[in-house]
């Protein structure tokens, strides 16, 4: 962990590569992939926990984990996500009212875009992974009405 917090960022993007090739990198571009290895170096232990750190910045989907599934199963999350999609723009002052602290409100959509409930900043994921991708992770999570 020491000795990875000493390396520049330049550095580590290519020693950590031999740790992603199980993802396809030519979805970012190369300012995305800075910002990637910016905002999820600092927890890494050995640079192969990389790979496990990162799994949804690529791809169309996100697995989604045991603990985020709870946050995704319940009535406020998936209310909480289907605002999210519906009023992005004034969907914090909107929670903000109803007296929702905003970090519940950000963990059902880290649950549903990153398949976790915790990780790299949500506004640094949300950019890398574009709009397209967050509307799909999150329509993906949301339960269909029976």
């Amino acid at each position: 962990g020491h000795y990875i917090k000493m390396l520049s960022i330049p550095e580590l993007k290519e020693r950590l590569k031999p740790y992603l090739t199980k993802y396809d990198l030519s979805e970012l571009t190369d300012e995305q992939y800075t910002r990637m290895v910016e905002v999820t170096y600092e927890p890494l232990t050995v640079l192969s926990d990389i790979t496990d750190a990162v799994p949804y910045f690529f791809g169309e989907n996100v697995e989604i984990d045991e603990k985020a599934r709870e946050t995704l199963d319940t009535e406020t999350s998936q209310d909480v996500l289907k605002t999210f999609i519906e009023k992005l723009e004034a969907f914090r002052a909107f929670y903000k009212e109803k007296g929702v602290k905003p970090k519940i409100t950000m963990w059902a959509i880290r649950a549903a875009v990153t398949g976790r409930i915790c990780g790299a900043d949500m506004t640094a994921i949300l950019a890398i992974i574009g709009k397209d991708k967050t509307f799909n992770r999150v329509n993906s999570a949301i339960k269909q009405a029976v």
